[in-house]
């Protein structure tokens, strides 16, 4: 019972258009594909899931059912690939920033909120502490990114030569 997630789309949309000729033609696909591709899924699960007929198909009880379980898992499928994505280019995942000041106001604090608002789906935390707290967060890895006001530039090339991941700023 090996099916994927192309053949749930082509009945999917089959199901929306009515028609295996108009849903071809909404993904961009020959006829003839989407309705071998259609044929071989419900082979594959044993059912019927289409009525055909010279005016279109419409999706028979068993089609109905199978649809109603197909287009969730679809929509699972397309956030997934949308989430993997914004993690791997950047704009999901998380991120610990560690301060030394307060945030309430400054160019940090209204950095901080045009990431969030720009990128929804990063989580960014922040950890206010003392300067020896933020270089131990940053070795430990508990924190990311430090930034703290006026760091000497003896210490961003301390922390350079550690050839550490993180960073402070």
């Amino acid at each position: 019972m090996a099916f994927d997630i192309r053949q749930l789309r082509y009945a999917i949309a089959a199901a929306d258009h009515g028609s295996f000729y108009r849903a071809a033609r909404a993904l961009d696909v020959e006829q003839s594909t989407l309705s071998r591709s259609v044929m071989k899924l419900e082979r594959s699960v044993g059912a019927q899931l289409f009525l055909r007929s010279h005016s279109g198909v419409a999706p028979t009880t068993a089609g109905l059912r199978f649809l109603r379980s197909a287009r969730p898992m679809v929509a699972n499928a397309d956030r997934m690939i949308a989430n993997t994505r914004a993690a791997g280019s950047g704009r999901a995942g998380g991120f610990v920033v560690g301060f030394n000041n307060s945030v309430s106001a400054g160019n940090l604090r209204a950095t901080l909120v045009a990431a969030q608002r720009e990128n929804p789906d990063l989580k960014i935390n922040g950890v206010e502490s003392d300067r020896s707290a933020l270089f131990a967060g940053l070795d430990s890895g508990e924190i990311d990114i430090a930034s703290r006001p006026m760091f000497a530039a003896r210490t961003v090339r301390n922390i350079a030569n550690r050839k550490s991941r993180r960073c402070a700023a």
